[in-house]
């Protein structure tokens, strides 16, 4: 038989009853501000719809949205996502076509603009929640 014992655990829940309820406002206005910033950052990346375009796709400007998926009133959670298949092509890029007789059709190349704007936005959320957190006077180890 395996007994684990965790010391220190209701002193946690004690420290986290015990947080302000505007610790907790002021992250969830964080987290969707940073969301609605890369939103934004997002749309601005893929060019607009040419005018005499008579394609059914929405522009790849207009299809990015935020979902909430907070977990708690400690735990908020905004997903930036898109509605539309050719903002996922231009992102991967599509692999080489062909037809049966060997005639090539052409690629997509990939144009990555995604990542590297959510994985800059994000690092600066980190910073401004480990900043907000030790300001209320927890102890926030970085690894």
């Amino acid at each position: 038989m395996v007994r684990l014992v965790l010391d220190g655990v209701d002193q946690l829940q004690q420290q986290i009853a015990a947080l302000p309820d505007t610790f907790a406002e002021r992250a969830h206005g964080m987290v969707y501000t940073t969301a609605a910033h890369t939103r934004d950052a997002l749309r601005n990346a893929y060019p607009p719809r040419r005018p005499n375009s008579r394609s059914r796709f929405e522009p790849l400007r207009d299809v990015w949205f935020i979902e909430s998926r907070d977990l708690g009133p400690l735990q908020p959670r905004a997903k930036v996502a898109h509605r539309e298949i050719l903002a996922d092509w231009r992102e991967h890029g599509t692999k080489l076509r062909t037809t049966k007789r060997g005639w090539r059709r052409g690629q997509m190349p990939a144009a990555p603009v995604f990542v590297p704007i959510v994985v800059h936005n994000r690092r600066v959320m980190n910073e401004a929640l480990v900043q907000l957190a030790e300001q209320v006077g927890l102890t926030v180890t970085r690894g």
